[in-house]
């Protein structure tokens, strides 16, 4: 018997390459469908990984569009989408029971028909105390802060920095404007972040102000970088990519 060649043509699990290939799989897919699909490849790219999405909408019309797109777009490659879940159950209304995560969610509310301040049935109740006997570390996840994002709503970035020969370091802060309140929240704390965290938030386009107490430091961006050493010369020249930079 000669020597045959054999192509492998389906991502096996287990070897070192099926996480990358998985994934690689699901960016050329957005690419392909991405006139047909818009909003389905954004949330392939964005809010998917491996065989897992995360996603959601401003609105229920929203919700069930991008359901509409990700179906679409993911059946077209043969990876139909299975185990639909939401905090909405009108969202998931015309989704078979099959595919659900759990097929009694949308019954759920059939089955207690309860006020705020009656007490729970002894069965769901005996569940609660179960749930919070098997999670006792639970008060001590931490849960990123809601920045209340809208579409409609103003909002700024404004980002911070200080150093000293001992420690430097950065923040940026959303401020949101809701009616009358204003709502700041500490998004990050790294060197540098503005470009690369700011593509990847809602709203990236937002008006973004940098501060900065250095004088030094603003002495510097008031000149072209090539008249300062390479070192200085790269971090203004970085800083002037992105910001418009003003006296």
């Amino acid at each position: 018997m000669g020597i045959r060649d054999y192509e492998l043509k389906t991502v096996t699990f287990g070897v070192n390459s099926a996480p990358f290939l998985a994934i690689r799989v699901l960016y050329q897919l957005a690419d392909d469908e991405e006139s047909k699909y818009p909003q389905a490849s954004q949330i392939i790219r964005q809010f998917m990984y491996v065989d897992d999405v995360l996603a959601g909408a401003d609105s229920k019309a929203e919700a069930q569009a991008a359901i509409r797109e990700l179906k679409g777009a993911l059946e077209s490659a043969g990876l139909p989408l299975r185990k639909w879940t939401s905090n909405n159950k009108a969202i998931l209304a015309d989704i078979p029971s099959d595919h659900l995560l759990r097929a009694d969610f949308l019954d759920i509310d059939l089955d207690l028909d309860l006020g705020w301040d009656d007490a729970l049935p002894q069965d769901l109740c005996q569940r609660w105390v179960d749930f919070l006997k098997n999670y006792s570390v639970l008060d001590q996840i931490p849960v990123p802060r809601w920045v209340a994002f809208r579409p409609h709503l103003k909002f700024e970035h404004h980002g911070f920095c200080g150093a000293s020969q001992k420690a430097y370091g950065a923040a940026i802060y959303v401020r949101v404007e809701v009616g009358s309140t204003v709502i700041v929240n500490l998004l990050t704390a790294k060197t540098e972040m503005a470009p690369a965290v700011l593509p990847k938030m809602p709203g990236a386009a937002s008006a973004l102000y940098c501060w900065t107490d250095s004088t030094i430091v603003l002495a510097w961006l008031q000149k072209p970088a090539c008249q300062w050493t390479t070192f200085v010369a790269n971090r203004v020249t970085k800083i002037t990519q992105f910001t418009d930079v003003q006296k």
